[in-house]
Formats: structure tokens, sequence, C-alpha cells
């Protein structure tokens, strides 16, 4: 993998290989050269039935099986394969070629006021810090993951127990008054005016390329 001219990140390998690795398991393989379309669909079958059983809807179930088939059959591209060659590998074509791979992107819909209610109500809790949550265990899950991956990871776990007022000022310009995340990012107290007896919070189109009016509720 090293030697591709933009080799992929360790954790990206290990994706495409796990994917793979579990496609054979589901198909019941042992061999690459055994993975045909007959077999593909049979898995696909298979895979489709089991996570029926477990309650899921067929447009998740269909989403996770493209993501799964696309992850297989990178390991067979061209660039892979070029390297399998340099490497005096055999050569395999792509068994996936053919197979269709799309995902069903569902319409965008918003929010409900019920879990827009309960993330409301929990909001303060990143002002003040949550005792009651879980130790995220940051320090030895970056050991665990630079010992895998040879790096630092670029997130860590969330320490709910902390205060976050950062936090919670974005969450409430974004659930509170519809800001985006650059708009929020260059957000100024002057951009809260008084507007036909309202309080409004006024975007410039600088902000983010469009012209914005919130308003916001009086406390």
């Amino acid at each position: 993998v090293a030697d591709l001219e933009r080799p992929p990140r360790p954790i990206t390998v290990q994706n495409y290989l796990r994917c793979l690795r579990q496609f054979c398991s589901l198909a019941g393989v042992t061999q690459l050269r055994e993975l045909t379309p007959d077999v593909i669909d049979s898995a696909r079958i298979e895979y489709r039935a089991k996570a029926r059983k477990q309650g899921r809807p067929d447009s998740a179930i269909t989403n996770s099986w493209s993501k799964v088939l696309r992850n297989a059959a990178a390991v067979f591209t061209s660039s892979s394969r070029k390297l399998m060659a340099r490497r005096g590998l055999e050569i395999l074509d792509n068994p996936f070629a053919g197979i269709e791979k799309r995902q069903r992107i569902s319409r965008y819909q918003p929010l409900g006021k019920n879990t827009l209610d309960r993330i409301m109500e929990d909001a303060p809790k990143l002002l003040h810090g949550d005792p009651e949550a879980r130790d995220p265990a940051a320090e030895a899950f970056a050991r665990r993951f630079k010992r895998e991956h040879g790096k630092n990871p670029q997130w860590l776990g969330f320490d709910f127990r902390q205060p976050h007022p950062d936090v919670y000022r974005a969450l409430l310009l974004a659930m509170g008054c519809g800001l985006r995340a650059r708009e929020i990012d260059a957000a100024r107290w002057d951009w809260i005016k008084e507007w036909e007896g309202r309080t409004v919070l006024e975007v410039p189109a600088s902000a983010e390329g469009s012209f914005n009016l919130s308003g916001i509720k009086d406390p």
C-alpha cells in the first residue's frame, strides 16, 4: 500500500479489508475466486433477511449493504491491482464489477418537536457540565489509536462532565436561531437588532453568502 502514489490511510485500508472479510464470511467463501455474481447476490439476500429480522428499515439495509460492497470492491481498484502486480501477486478481476452499489438518499426531514425539546432540555448541561456523564477515557483511546494507526486521532471522546460554554452558545445559535456553521463561527453581537418591535438576528451576506433574518424569542 505504501508504494501507491497516494496511499490510503491505514484506517481506510483496515476498513476495506474488514468489509471484504465480512462479505466473504457472509457469502461463505474462503477464496476470492469463489466470489461470483450468483454468490454475491445470495449474500445480499441473506444480509437483507438477517437485517429485517432485526427490525431495520429497508432504506437503512440498502445503504449499509451498499457501503459494505463499495469498501470490499475498493480492494480491487486499478491502483490496488497494479500494486499487487508489482509485488508478484496474482491479479484477480474485480468480482464486484457491474454490481449495483447505489444508496437511497431520503428526503431531508427536520427534527421532531419531541427531539428538539429533549435537546434543549439537556442543553444547560453543556454550560455547567454533567457530573453524571460517563468518562470518555480519552487518554486510553488516544494511546490505542496511535498504536494501531501510527498517529494521533483527530477527534477524542467528548467529556460531558466538564462545562463547554462555547458549544452551548453554538447550539443555541444553531437550534434557536437557525444559523449554519460558518454563520455561527462569524457571529457578532452587533448582528442583534430591533426590527418592527421584535428582536432579530441579522446575518450579513458575507457570513455565508446569503442574507438571513432570524427571530429571537424574548427570555
